[in-house]
């Protein structure tokens, strides 16, 4: 049986890190993917509390913090 593809998901954050949080539980929930799933989650200078709710994600993502918000 042939390997599942390993699939990357790449979020922007801007202020809204409920939204966000929301996105990575249903793509952390897809069962075509239980650990072929990688997440990775771009934090637009958000500047409120967005950056360390999502590096506080229950789930395993990977946070990249932008210094300005680039669009």
């Amino acid at each position: 049986m042939p390997e599942r593809p390993v699939v990357s998901v790449i979020l922007v954050n801007y202020k809204g890190a409920d939204d966000t949080l929301i996105a990575i539980n249903a793509l952390a929930s897809l069962p075509e993917y239980p650990d072929q799933l990688e997440i990775v989650v771009v934090d637009n200078a958000s500047g409120d509390d967005s950056l360390s709710r999502l590096q506080s994600s229950a789930h395993q993502i990977t946070v990249v913090e932008s210094a300005t918000n680039t669009g």
